[in-house]
């Protein structure tokens, strides 16, 4: 019988470590909340068509924040368990 080693990676890190989602989606989340800021239209209008666009756009600061937070205190707490084992 044959044995054949499979390549493995040098390091198994999760998905989101890879492409640094998690930097990446609290970079976007910095990015929305300011254009959110500038733009000073956070005042819900009439128009249906302007609020919910408003409301989009209001919904993804905290949405990549949190994501983005989240991701981090994976990775974090992923290298604290590496290192201390």
């Amino acid at each position: 019988m044959l044995f054949v080693e499979i390549p493995v990676c040098k390091e198994n890190l999760p998905f989101w470590e890879r492409p640094y989602l998690d930097v990446n989606l609290l970079t976007a989340a910095t990015v929305v909340l300011i254009i959110t800021q500038l733009n000073c239209k956070v005042y819900p209008t009439s128009n249906e068509g302007v609020a919910l666009s408003l409301s989009f756009y209001i919904f993804l600061a905290p949405f990549f924040a949190r994501t983005g937070m989240t991701l981090f205190t994976l990775t974090l707490l992923n290298h604290g368990l590496v290192a201390s084992a």
